[in-house]
């Protein structure tokens, strides 16, 4: 499988091919690593793209969209999983022996708690040495009802139960350094040692982490000719997409490169070459009617003020409008700064 695949936010580019087991005949697919650069614009910028996978005897690859390499890699090393298996692997039969010590730190078991540490002294204590600040407004709540709230009109106590004020900050304790029952603060308690337990040193039998023993593969092989891939038959495309507008043409698979760089000059150059022609034409149209709009303007020096004042009206009354409402100087200045698209829509209106 090679080409293009968007799937939400992620552009991917796959080379996946499938690999014969030499020893069991069993079938599975090789993945190529992600191209390391973004590709993200070729699936984006609506034009039309080539696509080439080149696979070298030598077992290199490369990936190239319109002669630009963006992947490349060796079918040896840098497909996943690896073409071919390791030379050894874990022996799953292997058990940890019972005795085995992997802890690297143990619990002291010589050390003693001290007589004097006392596990139930709490860790904040009141302050035994604060004083109520002078001012401070006992008898007067931080919060009290609304004395300009009214009762709605519509407020029916069987329904909605017996209404209430909404509470608002006290204004008495505005100025005042507090209201309400008066508490000293918690401060730390100089006597708190929290649960002890003993200190961690070296495990003298730390024996280290246990791995099971490495024993040979016996499904190991070594093909060291993985670019000799399974034969094709046919070719297909797997397609879904919810975009619109999206074409397949010129699919080639050939073992001469020079075959490819002549179809590539025979098709997608030919291709290339018209895309630009076409932006560079609208372009030109744009120029026409800015030409019109100016030599119009030599010949009736009133139709200056009239562009003008089509520009320039809309702007000034939105931006008043906008500094009214309070609005954000940074949008009256984005709009001042888009003058030349007021411009393209004066040459539309003395074209038509």
């Amino acid at each position: 499988m090679f080409g293009p695949d968007k799937c939400g936010l992620d552009y991917k580019l796959h080379f996946i091919f499938r690999h014969k087991n030499p020893k069991t005949g069993d079938i599975t697919e090789k993945h190529a690593k992600k191209p390391t650069g973004s590709i993200e614009s070729y699936f984006t910028d609506k034009k039309t793209h080539l696509y080439q996978l080149i696979v070298n005897p030598d077992n290199t690859f490369k990936i190239s969209v319109d002669g630009t390499v963006v992947n490349e890699g060796n079918l040896l090393e840098d497909m996943t999983p690896p073409v071919n298996p390791a030379k050894e692997i874990e022996d799953n039969k292997d058990q940890k022996p019972a005795d085995w010590d992997d802890r690297e730190k143990i619990a002291d078991p010589d050390a003693v708690k001290p007589d004097d540490w006392d596990e139930e002294q709490p860790e904040k204590i009141i302050d035994e040495d604060a004083v109520k600040p002078s001012g401070w407004l006992d008898d007067e709540p931080e919060d009290i009802p609304d004395p300009d709230a009214e009762k709605p009109a519509d407020w029916d106590d069987d329904m909605d139960g017996e209404w209430e004020a909404p509470l608002i900050s006290n204004p008495k304790c505005a100025d005042a350094p507090g209201c309400g029952e008066w508490k000293p603060g918690m401060i730390d308690n100089p006597k708190y040692k929290g649960k002890w337990r003993p200190p961690m040193i070296d495990n003298p039998n730390y024996q280290g982490i246990w791995k099971p023993r490495m024993i040979p593969n016996p499904d190991y092989f070594e093909d060291l000719n993985p670019y000799q891939m399974i034969p094709i038959g046919a070719v297909g495309l797997e397609l879904w997409s919810m975009t619109e507008s999206i074409m397949f043409d010129n699919i080639l698979i050939t073992d001469n490169l020079a075959t490819t760089t002549k179809w590539t000059e025979d098709t997608f150059a030919l291709k290339q070459a018209q895309e630009k022609s076409s932006i560079s034409g609208e372009s030109s149209y744009f120029m026409m009617l800015m030409n019109k709009l100016s030599f119009a303007a030599e010949d009736n020096p009133w139709l200056i003020v009239t562009y003008g004042m089509i520009i320039i009206i809309p702007i000034i009354l939105l931006s008043l409008y906008i500094i009214s409402k309070g609005g954000n100087q940074e949008v009256v200045y984005v709009l001042w700064l888009h003058c030349p698209v007021f411009s393209i829509l004066v040459a539309v209106v003395a074209q038509v």
